[in-house]
């Protein structure tokens, strides 16, 4: 019942109905939509008048707080790498959520994420100590460092975010893109005081909320902020641009789970707004997007294969190539959990 009155307020952004919800429901749809990170959508859904009204301003204001403070620091941290001469994309986070949603206060942003060339990784690690930020893991962690292609950095003041320094877009298991050149040559530029902010194309920021999407599903976190914003963001899309986004995932290499997802988002949140529950599949989908399924033996690999573009043979040298990079990234992940190394 939870799941299907939180589905019921989150379709409004798509069919601008309100509902009315009672405190003794509000409670359990409350912890439903943290759970699921999606709290702070369904203010929009919600009648004024409703009881968890007052509850879900207070919410939004703590998002809304939440969030300036980490923009804050993200134009300050992407001041200091400009300085520096580093070319940054702030993607994921506060930008992204106000790009989707037009409002500051809809989705919260925990850390901040930057994106850097690999050629300007180490010079904005460096960057980062230099000014005060501490790392959170070892300079010579293989696992951070290689494979997830990231590093996490922190100034020692306690309202410090955490900064995440991407040289990749990727997690190992999961699809990621091979390209990330395009990235850099297609951003859109927004202005904050006297800094350039960057900030991923509408594609490339589409793509990324489908590698966030692959990368929930692979463990076993809930999807439906993922599923919300791929459906919210594309809404406008004509047949042109649809073709046109599938086309860049193919050239990206994630063409099978970027029509998964795309096909999970509009069975829960059709851009009419119409929707049939009585079908088996949006049961299915819904309570999946919540985490709230069993996860069947060996999941993982079979994502792996599913998520695995190409026809045979192509495809299972491609399969096999993930494997082992998985299982590469998995030794090393191992290796230095004994050597203190990843952490």
């Amino acid at each position: 019942m939870a799941a299907r009155t939180l589905h019921t307020l989150l379709l409004s952004w798509f069919n601008n109905q309100k509902s009315e919800i009672d405190q003794a429901q509000w409670e359990s749809v409350c912890s439903l939509a943290r759970a699921s990170k999606t709290h702070g959508l369904i203010a929009l859904g919600l009648d004024q008048h409703s009881p968890a009204a007052h509850d879900l301003r207070q919410i939004k204001k703590a998002i809304l707080e939440q969030n300036l403070h980490n923009l804050r620091w993200t134009v300050k941290v992407v001041a200091l790498l400009q300085g520096k001469g580093i070319v940054t994309i702030a993607f994921k986070g506060v930008p992204r959520s106000h790009e989707v949603y037009g409002a500051w206060d809809c989705r919260p942003s925990k850390d901040i994420d930057i994106l850097v060339a690999a050629s300007d990784y180490s010079k904005a690690c460096a960057a980062l100590q230099q000014n005060g930020y501490c790392p959170q893991v070892s300079n010579k962690s293989v696992w951070w460092h290689k494979c997830l292609g990231e590093a996490p950095f922190r100034q020692e003041d306690l309202h410090s975010p955490y900064i995440d320094l991407h040289h990749q877009v990727q997690q190992p298991g999961a699809p990621y893109p091979n390209r990330l050149e395009g990235f850099f040559a297609d951003c859109r530029r927004a202005t904050y005081g006297k800094t350039e902010l960057c900030t991923p194309s509408a594609d490339s920021a589409l793509l990324i909320a489908i590698i966030n999407y692959a990368k929930a599903m692979r463990a076993g976190e809930p999807t439906l902020a993922r599923l919300h914003e791929i459906s919210y963001a594309t809404r406008t899309f004509g047949d042109d641009e649809l073709r046109r986004f599938l086309h860049l995932a193919k050239l990206q290499g994630i063409t099978n789970v970027a029509s998964e997802a795309l096909e999970k988002a509009y069975i829960l949140f059709p851009h009419d707004g119409r929707i049939d529950r009585d079908s088996e599949q949006f049961d299915v989908v819904l309570l999946e997007s919540l985490a709230m399924t069993q996860r069947p033996i060996f999941l993982r690999t079979r994502l792996l294969w599913s998520w695995t573009d190409g026809r045979t043979p192509l495809r299972l040298i491609r399969f096999c190539t993930s494997l082992l990079r998985l299982l590469h990234s998995g030794l090393w992940r191992w290796i230095e959990s004994k050597t203190g190394r990843i952490v």
